[in-house]
């Protein structure tokens, strides 16, 4: 069969599929990644969040996300993401003078 065909695309995305023993890890690094990212995300959630259209959910879900932010604030997390935002800009700005 010619590449590109259902066949040869089955195939690749078959190959590639992680094996049943590997589950376990990648659920881990999943589950890892996502508490990263609300660790150092916690502010961009809450604004994500408040700029939520209007529902039944979305003031739980505001109360949810700042009490989510005042824990990591509390926990002195939020100084990792504002770090990491200032030496993006810094960067910016270098990439810019180039």
């Amino acid at each position: 069969m010619p590449n590109g065909s259902p066949h040869t695309l089955v195939t690749a995305f078959t190959a590639s599929a992680p094996a049943p023993q590997d589950l376990p890890r990648l659920s881990l690094a999943l589950i890892a990644g996502l508490v990263l990212a609300a660790v150092l995300g916690s502010q961009n959630l809450l604004t994500w969040v408040e700029d939520c259209p209007p529902s039944p959910l979305t003031d739980s879900a505001i109360a949810a996300a700042e009490a989510w932010q005042n824990g990591i604030a509390r926990l002195g997390l939020d100084a990792v993401h504002r770090d990491l935002r200032r030496a993006e800009r810094r960067l910016e700005g270098h990439a810019e003078e180039m």
